[in-house]
């Protein structure tokens, strides 16, 4: 069974997903076309994690039983604990 964070997360990445591929156009540069990539990456990773039996929730090596980031940006892993870590470092725009 899929929990609500699971959805959440799931949801929050397709609209990411949506969001950055209409916003590519013909003269779209390298940089838009990996930031894509990443994304859906991303997405295709959380999805497998779902698929693995006993697999970590939040599919983090640090915090393996962690809470799920329901706002995590493009490119960074669901773990609220380690995008926590992150915004307050000052990396909001960097992926893991």
């Amino acid at each position: 069974m899929i929990s609500q964070a699971d959805l959440s997360v799931m949801r929050a990445q397709l609209a990411t997903i949506n969001d950055l591929a209409f916003d590519l156009n013909t003269a779209a540069t390298g940089p838009q076309v990996a930031e894509l990539h990443a994304a859906l990456r991303s997405a295709v990773e959380t999805t497998g994690a779902l698929l693995r039996p006993g697999a970590a929730r939040a599919g983090c090596r640090r915090h393996p039983h962690g809470p799920i980031d329901p706002v995590a940006p493009a490119g960074w892993g669901p773990c609220l604990l380690c995008n926590t870590a992150r915004r307050r470092a000052g990396h909001a725009s960097q992926p893991r």
